[in-house]
């Protein structure tokens, strides 16, 4: 039975997969040696980012030295795409700003598409 293109299952691994969840199908061929890295990265990366958002925000407010933009949008380009926009909403920081207004969510989509691309080419 083929679950995704590169990855096919014996007829005994489907119940003790299906038991398990639905994320298991995808992630016991995976064995954990690229995702669990790569998951542990992307939360770390969107914590920095909202933290940095945040900051960068009360530093506006206490008429400060600011972090650069370039570097807000860099942390959200490396991953952080989701802690930035959720930093936006919730500080209402950069809300007016079209580079983080359109190129935010057109990251975590770009984001959701390489994950994606990842898991069903097999590469994760």
């Amino acid at each position: 039975m083929k679950v995704f293109p590169s990855i096919s299952l014996h007829a005994g691994a489907v119940a003790p997969l299906a038991e398990a969840g639905p994320l298991s199908a995808v992630i016991a061929p995976i064995g954990g040696a690229v995702l669990i890295p790569l998951v542990v990265y992307l939360i770390a990366i969107n914590v920095a980012t909202f933290a940095a958002f945040v900051r960068d925000k009360w530093l506006a407010r206490h008429h400060r030295w600011r972090i650069r933009e370039s570097t807000l949008l860099l942390l959200s380009l490396a991953g952080g795409a989701l802690g930035g926009l959720i930093a936006m909403r919730a500080v209402r920081h950069k809300t007016t700003v079209r580079r983080f207004t359109i190129g935010l969510p057109c990251m975590v989509v770009l984001h959701i598409v390489l994950l994606v691309g990842l898991l069903l080419g097999g590469v994760l």
